[in-house]
């Protein structure tokens, strides 16, 4: 289905981590506490739907409709979102999608549904989650925001007026810089809200390297005259945006 994005290759293909089990005590799973927390995190990502522009591997091209169906979740998948995020101590490992999220899963027994958790800043942003049931590809939860740092995103017009020289490049940087730039604006509360509600400030830190390289590149190839960028000034920049 179009929401697939090489589901089970990514999964397989990931390293599976070392995480022992044997020791951890597994929470009473009638208190339905991760379903709480996890209908807390929907709430903040649905909130932010209409910054998503599309994931730009996705068979279906455009924004994926947010969905959750929280009595059919088991409370188990549930705990297994909310330890993944707890439990990686690397923000890169999250960044990268090196950490499959399938051993959280089997520490609750859970074999008949799917989750995939994209957490990831390089050439497109997805900062996502899906819940499946696996016999049916039934869509339990979506929620999130993706995009293309070049085309059919945000910054799609921005890409094509400085690849132009235009002067427009000139006017959206400076407003960048000044913490005025509204898909910025957009963007960068979604990851602050996110976040925050995961109390993961390293994961914010990380969006802020990986922002900051985007839009140093923007002003590279904008930059007629070839000046030389203090490697720091873009995360200034950026970092306006979550005061």
């Amino acid at each position: 289905m179009w929401f697939n994005i090489l589901k089970e290759s990514k999964q397989t293909s990931r390293t599976m981590g070392s995480v022992d089990w044997e020791k951890e005590e597994i929470p009473d799973e009638e208190e339905d506490d991760c379903k709480r927390w996890l209908q807390g995190l929907y709430d903040v990502m649905n909130k932010h739907q209409a910054t998503d522009t599309g994931h730009p591997y996705a068979y279906k091209k455009g924004p994926s409709p947010n969905v959750i169906k929280l009595d059919k979740i088991p409370e188990g998948v549930a705990c297994a979102v909310k330890d993944y995020y707890t439990n990686i101590g690397n923000p890169e490992d999250v960044d990268t999608n090196m950490i499959s999220p399938i051993p959280y899963l089997e520490k609750y027994g859970i074999k008949n549904h799917y989750l995939e958790i994209d957490t990831y800043f390089e050439d497109y942003f997805s900062f996502d989650i899906y819940i499946l049931e696996r016999k049916d590809d039934n869509i339990l939860l979506h929620a999130g925001v993706n995009f293309s740092w070049y085309d059919n995103g945000p910054f799609e017009d921005l890409w094509d007026y400085v690849r132009k020289q235009s002067s427009h490049g000139d006017y959206y940087i400076k407003r960048f810089i000044a913490g005025k730039d509204d898909p910025s604006i957009k963007i960068c509360n979604y990851v602050k809200d996110v976040t925050d509600y995961l109390a993961r400030p390293d994961i914010k830190d990380l969006f802020i390297q990986r922002f900051s390289s985007h839009w140093d590149e923007i002003y590279k190839t904008n930059d007629k005259e070839h000046r030389e960028l203090n490697p720091k000034s873009m995360q200034y920049a950026v970092k306006k945006y979550f005061k």
